[in-house]
């Protein structure tokens, strides 16, 4: 009877050692907070004008009155040389912020627009589509489908700053531009789509290679 009380004795020490252990766990536990940098594709279009050292960086959207503006459409002025916004002084330009390395590409809508007042001083406006030739720079493709790529895979500095690339860094040298008759002008907007290198030019685009030949780097 003695034995059996001793090893009743025993395990109930064990339980309460066991319990106790458990409870120690259970209220000492911290809660882990880990954090991890997932990685991201970004790239912004940016439409500047260059003259004389100034840059014109601001809302280009034309003005169709005083209350409606057209959202991602730039005024290109191509009548008035001495225009800021005059066709000779467009830029375009991307930064990448993505923090993997990223394939872009875009699409670049041009209309010539002539624009009529009648005497109430409404404004309306007829829309030709339009073929204007710009000097961008030679790591772009031009492609069949419409779309222009960027043909390097690239992604944001190592400060975390955007990297800048240009498409239209200045006109074409010794050319001058022939101006267009007064009340036209040129409208051009853009749209722009940016993968990640890795399988994203094949999953998101459906291009097993790039369109200028090779293989995605």
């Amino acid at each position: 009877m003695m034995k059996k009380r001793l090893i009743i004795f025993i395990m109930l020490i064990i339980l309460f050692a066991t319990s106790a252990t458990v409870g120690a766990f259970l209220t000492d536990s911290k809660d882990v907070d880990n954090q991890f940098d997932v990685g991201f594709v970004e790239v912004d279009l940016l439409v500047d004008f260059k003259k004389d050292g100034l840059i014109k960086s601001t809302n280009l959207e034309p003005q169709l009155d005083q209350t409606h503006v057209k959202k991602g459409v730039y005024r290109v002025d191509i009548t008035d040389s001495s225009d800021m916004q005059f066709i000779e002084n467009l830029r375009v330009r991307f930064e990448v912020k993505s923090s993997v390395e990223t394939y872009f590409r875009f699409k670049m809508y041009q209309s010539l627009v002539i624009k009529t007042v009648n005497t109430q001083g409404v404004i309306s406006e007829y829309a030709i589509k339009a073929d204007f030739d710009y000097n961008m720079e030679s790591d772009f493709y031009v492609h069949t489908d419409g779309y222009v790529y960027y043909k390097n895979k690239v992604k944001r500095n190592s400060d975390h700053s955007p990297y800048e690339i240009y498409f239209i860094a200045e006109y074409f040298e010794g050319q001058i531009f022939n101006a267009a008759p007064l009340g036209q002008e040129l409208q051009i907007s853009f749209d722009v789509e940016a993968v990640q290198a890795n399988g994203g030019a094949f999953n998101n685009w459906g291009l097993i290679t790039p369109p200028w030949g090779g293989s995605w780097s």
